[in-house]
């Protein structure tokens, strides 16, 4: 795990809560719950930023983690003021590390690292701002003294924690790392063979429509294999079939309908697909032998309505 992030998440948290010991101020309690529950949200979202990237394939540890972390920052920063503080900042701090961790699952490292740096930088102008508001009582003729030399300070702070911020400082887990790298190798070769697949197959589309097939003819080729689509605008069932075709049965999509036959068991030399009103279905194969060959809707009525059509594999 990264020093460098926790090292600053901690000394931070360390600042405000002691100097919280010192706070003497009457201001309202509304007052005080929005600086506890400023810095407890930038800590937590920091936290939860980071270690949704350190457990980048765990996402119940990072949360786990991220709202232990800042909860109980939130919960130790409200305990010396008021215990309807302590409650929001543990509650506040919850939340922030929650959603920080859900978050980050969803980005890359490099993307989650500028969040990351964002919030280190928010959360250490915010502690700044925390200690003045605490010891504003206490150090208040110091304060109002040396007040501009404290925001060049804080300025020159903020700069520095900016540019000191390395850049590979978010390392995921060694073992959610492997797995990261695995993931993307195995989706790699995946789209690889998917597009390798894609180029080798003929997609024929057959639109039906008022009875009618849009595409009446069409010409494959023997061996190649063909990905029929039928697209179905009636609000009547239909089907395509045919006979006396010598075919490779690659793969068939699955209906809703008794009357689908899918592919037939029963005589090989027979290729029938069937689709439901308004919806498509699909099926490949491989033409293996060459000739012309006529194809039809089977179901009564349709084919002498002119649903009738030609093939030639060549």
């Amino acid at each position: 795990m990264s020093i460098y992030i926790l090292g600053v998440l901690v000394i931070c948290t360390a600042l405000v809560f002691l100097s919280s010991f010192f706070y003497k101020s009457k201001d309202s309690l509304m007052n005080n719950m929005v600086y506890v529950m400023a810095y407890t949200m930038s800590m937590g979202l920091t936290a939860g930023f980071y270690l949704g990237v350190y457990f980048k394939d765990n996402l119940l540890y990072a949360t786990l983690f991220s709202i232990l972390l800042s909860g109980l920052a939130g919960l130790l920063i409200g305990s010396k003021l008021h215990f309807h503080l302590m409650i929001e900042g543990l509650f506040s701090g919850i939340m922030a590390g929650m959603m920080g961790a859900m978050l980050t699952v969803m980005l890359s490292f490099k993307q989650a690292q500028i969040l990351v740096m964002i919030g280190i930088l928010l959360t250490v102008g915010i502690t700044i701002l925390c200690i003045l508001q605490f010891l504003s009582e206490t150090l208040k003729h110091q304060i109002e003294r040396y007040f501009n030399v404290i925001m060049l300070f804080g300025c020159g702070l903020l700069l520095m924690v900016f540019l000191k911020f390395p850049d590979d400082i978010i390392k995921p887990h060694e073992k959610a790392q492997t797995q990261h790298e695995q993931h993307s190798s195995t989706s790699a070769n995946k789209n690889e063979d998917k597009k390798l697949e894609q180029e080798e197959v003929f997609n024929w589309e057959v639109g039906i429509k008022d009875y009618r097939y849009l595409s009446s003819n069409a010409s494959l080729k023997k061996d190649q294999k063909v990905l029929l689509t039928l697209l179905n605008d009636d609000s009547v069932e239909h089907d395509i079939e045919i006979s006396s075709f010598s075919y490779e049965n690659v793969e068939t999509s699955n209906t809703q309908s008794e009357h689908d036959h899918a592919m037939s068991n029963e005589d090989d030399s027979v290729f029938h697909l069937h689709v439901e009103p308004n919806r498509s279905n699909q099926v490949s194969f491989i033409p293996k032998e060459a000739g012309v060959y006529t194809y039809y809707c089977t179901i009564p009525g349709h084919k002498e309505s002119g649903m009738i059509g030609k093939i030639k594999i060549s």
